[in-house]
């Protein structure tokens, strides 16, 4: 599920505000990259622990349930 469009305009593909750049969105979700001398790429390793996204997910869902749980 690659959604970025990769273009780049003067520097950045980014062309609105508050948008990441397509290699930082890979290692949110727990992507290894390397840098190829001229940019980052995401490569085919996966790190779960470093899966920010997934994990902060998770987390959302726990706390929801425990307030539900409360309530």
């Amino acid at each position: 599920m690659n959604t970025h469009p990769q273009i780049i305009l003067r520097g950045s593909s980014a062309t609105g505000a508050y948008q990441i750049i397509g290699y930082t969105y890979s290692w949110l979700k727990g992507m290894d990259l390397e840098f190829t001398g001229t940019y980052y790429r995401a490569t085919d390793k996966y790190y779960e622990k470093h899966d920010y996204i997934k994990n902060i997910i998770f987390q959302i869902i726990l706390q929801n349930l425990k307030i539900n749980y409360v309530l």
